[in-house]
C-alpha cells in the first residue's frame, strides 16, 4: 500500500522568536527599567510645571499685594515710632478747603470727626489734633512738623474698630487720653527719628495748625 502523504502545511512557528524576545528582554531588563522610569519622571515633571505655571498665574495678583505690604511692614519695623507709609503721604492732601475738611463734634473727652469727600483717616485725624490744640496755644507752637506727623500717624494706628474702608456716614472719635498719648510720644521723638520724619514734611504743607 503506498505511504500516504501528508499534505498539511506547516504553520508560523513562533517558539522561535518568543524565545529570541524573552532573550532579549532578559539582557536589556536594566536598560528598559531605567528608560520607563526617565519617560514617567519626564511626564510628571512636565505636568507639575503646567500646575505651577497656573497657580503662579491664578495667584500672581495676591502674590504681588503680599510683597508690597511686606516691604511696607519692613519699613515700619525699621523705625521705632511708628512708620508714616508712602500711601498714607498720599492721603495727606494739602491745605483742604471748608468743603472738603472733616466735620467736628467735642462731646465730653472725646472729639468726634466725619469725614467730607475725599478725606481718609488721617485726614480726620488731622482735624481731631487741630481742635485739641485750639485752645493749647503754648503746646501748638512747641510742636514740630514732624512731631504732628507722627501724632497723626499715632492716632490713626490707634483708634478703636476702625471700618475697613472709610464712609460718608462713618464718624471716628478719639479720646483726649489718646491725644494726650500722642503727643507725649511725639515730645520724646530722639533726633535721628526727628530726621527720618522730616522727609515727609514737604509732602504735607497743611500741617501749619
Amino acid at each position: 500500500m503506498p505511504n500516504q502523504t501528508d499534505f498539511s502545511m506547516p504553520g508560523p512557528q513562533f517558539n522561535g522568536s518568543e524565545s529570541l524576545w524573552r532573550s532579549w528582554v532578559k539582557r536589556n531588563y536594566q536598560k528598559i527599567t531605567i528608560g520607563l522610569i526617565i519617560v514617567l519622571v519626564a511626564i510628571g515633571g512636565f505636568s507639575f510645571y503646567k500646575r505651577y505655571q497656573q497657580r503662579a498665574n491664578l495667584l500672581g495678583p495676591d502674590l504681588e499685594k503680599i510683597t508690597v505690604e511686606s516691604k511696607n511692614s519692613q519699613l515700619e519695623t525699621s523705625n521705632p515710632a511708628p512708620a508714616t507709609t508712602a500711601k498714607d503721604i498720599e492721603n495727606n492732601e494739602p491745605n483742604l478747603t471748608p468743603a472738603t475738611a472733616p466735620t467736628v463734634a467735642v462731646k465730653d473727652d472725646r472729639i468726634i470727626v466725619s469725614p467730607a469727600p475725599g478725606n481718609g483717616i488721617t485726614h480726620l485725624a488731622r482735624q481731631a489734633l487741630k481742635e485739641y490744640l485750639k485752645d493749647k496755644p503754648e503746646l501748638a507752637s512747641k510742636l514740630k512738623p514732624q512731631q504732628k506727623i507722627y501724632i497723626e500717624d499715632y492716632l490713626r494706628k490707634h483708634i478703636t474698630d476702625p471700618p475697613p474702608v472709610l464712609q460718608m456716614t462713618d464718624s471716628i472719635s478719639f479720646s483726649t487720653g489718646l491725644l494726650d498719648d500722642a503727643i507725649n510720644e511725639s515730645l520724646e521723638l530722639t533726633d535721628s527719628q526727628l530726621q527720618n520724619l522730616q522727609k515727609y514734611v514737604p509732602l504735607v504743607p497743611s500741617l501749619n495748625y
